[in-house]
């Protein structure tokens, strides 16, 4: 009995140590098949990802590639050249974007029939080609109706010359007649037999009197016809002029919006500007009166005397541009300014003196009494509203100073409704309505195509920033019925001092917000006061 029982306590540890490897053995088992099923879908998870990526990547290849064929089609449309790589890229790619190409083209309906297909490769007219065809058009109409009105006027002067030798024709026989009626009473007083040869004379004269008065009728109403004749031609020819501007509005507005929706076509914004330029009435500053005139002029002291006082509500610092006298009527105010002066101190109700701020010619053309004061931007019996959009250089060294114009615009008087802030790139103010009367249009930025047209650039967007909203501030007056004018041509007509010489505007520095827009240090140029 105990030679079995120490037989069965040896046997024990092997047995456990069996069971010990077969449950490792197990568990490495399932261990490794839980990492194999794992790492498998792991790839097929990595597969699925790269698949995905690849076709994003060449979803967003398609989509360049077609935005390149769509920019390259509005080039074209628009007669921008282009290059023979550029030619060859559109001819390659029509075809596979075909539908978009067709719908970007149908929109433009000013450009006729263009097969996309063909091998052209262009349409029949180009933007550019309309362009030069209207420009011919409205040149032509433009000197048609300036040769008719030099015809209006000739004949004009004509008539009032015939006029005037018939008049003095006819006063001398009036003359005459009373001469003969004096000498018939004397002759009636002295001997009868005189009575009846002067009683003939009156008779004679009498006649030629009657003639005369009805040549001069006949001579008014011939006149009056070809006036008549020659204004219709003139009214025939306006309206021409305004019909070629209703056939160029359509071509502008889908300039304008396919410039703003691409702004990385700076082409298309310089074709707006320009037909903008060809067929914008703009501002019509041969209806500004003169505001007062020169009473006095002091050489000694440089200063003048004007009529206006405290009874016209004048301040000191209020500037005025100085025209020739008798600058009155169409065109007056398109002339040639002497120079500019600015109120120094008020003295009556009709009296003040002035400083001669600038003076174009002082030897040859000086400022003298009689000359005549504008300022478009003064009223005396109300405060006018302007607003201010783009780049104002003041000083000629390409910085903007909007900020100075609107400091000396207060000064006289003047609310500024709405301005662009170029460092914030906002609009600032209550904005355009309909007491504002000018839209003070200053420079746009000049930025490099290739900066433009660079994405992510912090200086390409805010010139695209600001184009839009000076866009938006030339819409807005637009609607109200605002008119719009170049700033020089109104700080010309106001009476500030300009610049001898425009620079180059610089965008750079305060398109990025960071740098200072006030003059420069090396800048000589004295601001005006």
């Amino acid at each position: 009995m105990a030679s079995k029982r120490s037989s069965s306590s040896s046997s024990e540890p092997s047995n456990t140590g069996l069971v010990v490897s077969l449950v490792l053995f197990v568990l490495l088992t399932i261990g490794l098949g839980v990492t194999t099923y794992l790492g498998y879908s792991g790839q097929s998870d990595l597969q699925a990802k790269a698949k995905q990526a690849e076709q994003k990547a060449t979803d967003a290849d398609k989509k360049a590639r077609k935005e390149e064929t769509l920019k390259l089609a509005y080039k074209i449309a628009a007669g921008v050249p282009t290059s023979d790589q550029d030619r060859t890229t559109f001819s390659g790619r029509k075809s596979e974007f075909a539908t978009d190409v067709g719908q970007e083209i149908g929109t433009l309906k000013v450009l006729g029939t263009w097969d996309v297909s063909s091998p052209a490769n262009q349409p029949p007219k180009t933007y550019a080609t309309l362009i030069a065809e209207l420009q011919q058009a409205s040149a032509a109409a433009a000197a048609a109706a300036k040769a008719r009105e030099n015809e209006l006027a000739d004949s004009r002067k004509q008539f009032e010359a015939d006029k005037q030798a018939l008049a003095e024709r006819l006063k001398a026989a009036e003359k005459k007649l009373a001469d003969a009626n004096a000498a018939v009473l004397t002759a009636q007083q002295t001997r009868a037999g005189g009575a009846d040869k002067a009683s003939e004379d009156v008779k004679k004269l009498s006649d030629q009197v009657a003639q005369l008065t009805l040549e001069k009728q006949n001579l008014d109403v011939e006149k009056s016809r070809e006036i008549k004749i020659l204004q219709a031609k003139i009214d025939n020819l306006q309206k021409v002029r305004e019909t070629f501007a209703e056939r160029i509005g359509p071509i502008m507005d889908k300039v304008q919006s396919v410039a703003e929706a691409r702004p990385e076509l700076p082409e298309l914004t310089e074709l707006h500007d320009l037909l903008t330029k060809q067929f914008d009435k703009g501002v019509n500053f041969g209806q500004e009166t003169p505001k007062g005139q020169v009473v006095k002029v002091d050489r000694d002291r440089d200063l003048v005397y004007v009529n206006l006082g405290t009874a016209d509500y004048i301040r000191p610092q209020v500037s005025f541009s100085v025209m020739p006298a008798g600058s009155t009527g169409k065109g007056a105010a398109a002339r040639t300014r002497k120079g500019a002066l600015e109120i120094v101190s008020v003295l009556e109700a009709h009296l003040s003196t002035a400083k001669i701020v600038e003076e174009a010619s002082r030897y040859r053309d000086p400022i003298m009494p009689g000359d005549q004061l504008f300022n478009p931007a003064w009223n005396p019996s109300q405060r006018e509203h302007v607003a201010i959009a783009g780049i104002i250089d003041l000083y000629g060294n390409g910085l903007d100073n909007t900020q100075d114009l609107i400091n000396q615009l207060r000064k006289q008087g003047v609310e500024v409704d709405a301005y662009l802030d170029l460092k914030k790139r906002q609009i600032v103010g209550p904005g355009i309505t309909e007491r504002t009367t000018y839209l003070i249009v200053g420079e746009r930025p000049q930025v490099s195509q290739a900066v433009l047209a660079q994405e992510g650039n912090p200086l390409s967007e805010a010139a695209r920033e600001v184009l839009g909203r000076m866009n938006e501030m030339e819409n807005k007056a637009k609607e109200m019925g605002v008119t719009k004018v170049p700033y020089r041509k109104f700080l010309t007509l106001a009476g500030f001092k300009l610049p001898k010489a425009a620079t180059d505007v610089n965008a750079a520095s305060y398109l990025r917000g960071t740098g200072s827009i006030k003059p420069t240090e090396s800048s000589t140029e004295e601001k005006p006061k």
